[in-house]
């Protein structure tokens, strides 16, 4: 629904390469351009932001997580190698 000739920004952090270049094809097509931002929008005007929420990781007793640490932590190294993937993205549950 954008006019022709409108610019759309977007925070190259926030979205992916493949979708940042699927976005551009289609609105390429529809004479928009998409246009890589040097600094976040959303952080420039909400000044009232809450801090976020910093919990530490904790390592469970071995009684309850089944493996050691370093048993987990090898064991991901191998599957990164084995899919050929640089990183992993750890989350909280709830979020």
């Amino acid at each position: 629904n954008l006019e022709k000739g409108c610019t759309v920004g977007i925070d190259p952090w926030c979205v992916s390469i493949e979708t940042a270049q699927k976005w551009e094809g289609s609105l390429v097509k529809a004479g928009v351009k998409l246009i890589q931002l040097s600094t976040n929008l959303v952080d420039q005007i909400w000044k009232s932001r809450p801090v976020p929420d910093f919990h530490p990781v904790s390592i469970q007793p071995l009684k309850f997580a089944g493996r050691s640490v370093e048993e987990k932590v090898n064991d991901l190294r191998m599957k990164l190698a084995q899919e050929k993937a640089c990183g992993i993205v750890v989350a909280a549950l709830d979020e």
